[in-house]
């Protein structure tokens, strides 16, 4: 996101992707102390956070990650966009040199054409 005061080269929100795993929660809250110690360094920088659920699958547990995550940061930073665990169109992508998000047929590459949209504001 572009910085609002004019700083060249930084911004003003910090994506946090995180998966449903052992230790994510944690690494939230270490990425948020950490940004925050960091600003605290420099007069008058305030920042937004969104966290960015990815490789999730269809299970309850991660369903009940995603809701506990939800209800711990509120709907306003995570994003409503969630990257599914797809490996078979990653792994192509990366071995044919191609763009994932240009596969028309993959679904987690539809996943990051709609949390494109949703980051520059067209969801």
């Amino acid at each position: 996101m572009p910085c609002n005061n004019g700083t060249a080269g930084a911004c003003d929100e910090v994506i946090i992707p995180t998966v449903a795993d052992k230790g994510s929660e944690d690494g939230i809250v270490l990425t948020l102390d950490h940004c925050k110690e960091i600003l605290e360094q420099i007069d008058g920088v305030d920042f937004n956070y969104r966290i960015l659920i990815t490789m999730l699958q269809r299970t309850t547990t991660d369903r009940l990650y995603c809701e506990r995550i939800r209800e711990t940061y509120g709907n306003n930073h995570v994003y409503q966009s969630q990257i599914r665990f797809q490996a078979k169109p990653v792994k192509d992508a990366g071995f044919q040199s191609g763009i994932l998000i240009d596969n028309q047929k993959a679904n987690v590459a539809r996943d990051y054409r709609e949390l494109i949209s949703e980051v520059m504001g067209e969801a």
